[in-house]
């Protein structure tokens, strides 16, 4: 029978390396494989599943992230929108794990986190965690919502209010050149309604404040309707992808 529940489950995975058994060789054959031994391959372990959501398990999930600090492999955070069995509000919800992901909490929810949609996370090099999701209240403007935590995801503070766009990313640099720790959130700008393109707003203060609109070239010339993440290149630069419509062209986007 389905299931109408569904739940977060994460996995552990760790690396082992197997090494081969003693193999006897002739001596004529042993010169010529010390220098060409392979190196075995890594062997991957993957450990029980998880449910993240717990605490939640009658709460159906769906459209689910998740970030790592990146130096303390224990504190992991995972965001998710939540329709309570209730049936009566929805939002989004984020759990937090300080044991590598074995035990979880829900650390973010209710309350500005009513009503909101397209959850998204990622952590800076410098552990600050953030969490976005679009405010969409059945009355009124809708905006984004960005949240910041400095304690590994175990708390966070805001929301600060950002101009609204639909399935949006947050991608932080981390390549430790000239933009190292600045965030970036890409999305689908909806201001004005009538334009669905692309566009970045920039934060070189660990999300205090933050900059934009920045547009591609043409912009609003063209529908780009579906969002894909942004990545950061080595050298610094930001490369998001989006699905651009053509009316009319065989499939509808390329």
């Amino acid at each position: 029978m389905y299931d109408p529940i569904m739940r977060i489950a994460g996995w552990l995975v760790t690396l082992a390396v197997l090494w081969p058994g003693p193999v006897r060789l002739s001596h004529s054959r042993q010169a010529r494989a010390r220098s060409t031994r392979a190196v075995p391959a890594p062997a991957i372990h993957v450990g029980p599943n998880i449910q993240v959501s717990r605490s939640r398990a009658a709460d159906t999930h769906y459209e689910v992230t998740v970030a790592t600090h990146p130096r303390d492999p224990s504190r992991l955070v995972v965001g998710s929108i939540i329709y309570p069995e209730s049936g009566t509000t929805y939002g989004t919800i984020v759990y937090a794990s300080a044991d590598g992901g074995v035990t979880w909490n829900p650390v973010l929810e209710g309350g500005p986190l009513d009503h909101t949609g397209d959850p998204a996370m990622a952590f800076g090099p410098d552990g600050t965690a953030y969490y976005a999701a679009s405010s969409l209240p059945a009355g009124g403007e809708r905006t984004l919502l960005l949240f910041r935590s400095h304690t590994g995801g175990a708390s966070w503070a805001g929301p600060f209010a950002l101009t609204y766009m639909d399935r949006e990313f947050v991608t932080v640099d981390a390549t430790g050149g000239p933009f190292h720790g600045r965030v970036y959130v890409t999305g689908n700008s909806r201001v004005p309604r009538t334009i669905s393109d692309f566009v970045v707003f920039q934060s070189s203060e660990s999300g205090a404040s933050f900059r934009g609109p920045g547009t591609r070239a043409a912009f609003g010339s063209a529908r780009a309707s579906v969002m894909g993440n942004a990545v950061v290149a080595s050298d610094g630069t930001l490369i998001g992808v989006c699905v651009e419509e053509q009316p009319g062209a065989a499939g509808g986007g390329r």
